[in-house]
C-alpha cells in the first residue's frame, strides 16, 4: 500500500476508505484486505464508511447584471 487509502477516526469511531481501497479489499490476497480485516478485528465497534467527493458549491456566485 503505497498511499493512504483509509483513515481511522477514533473520535467518530469510523474507518473511512476510498473507492480504490474498497475495490482492492474485495481480493483477499491484497494488503488492503488484510489491513482492513486487522482493523476490524482490533476495533469491532468501528464502522467502515466510504469517502465521497466534495461537491463544489456555486451559490455564492452571481451573474453580471
Amino acid at each position: 500500500m503505497d498511499k493512504c487509502l483509509y483513515k481511522v477516526d477514533f473520535v467518530a469511531n469510523t474507518i473511512t476508505i476510498t473507492a480504490e481501497c474498497a475495490e482492492k479489499m474485495n481480493d483477499p490476497n491484497t494488503t488492503e484486505y488484510k489491513a482492513i480485516r486487522q482493523l476490524c478485528a482490533d476495533f469491532p465497534a468501528m464502522k467502515i464508511v466510504k469517502r465521497t467527493h466534495r461537491t463544489v458549491s456555486y451559490t455564492h456566485l452571481r451573474a453580471h447584471e
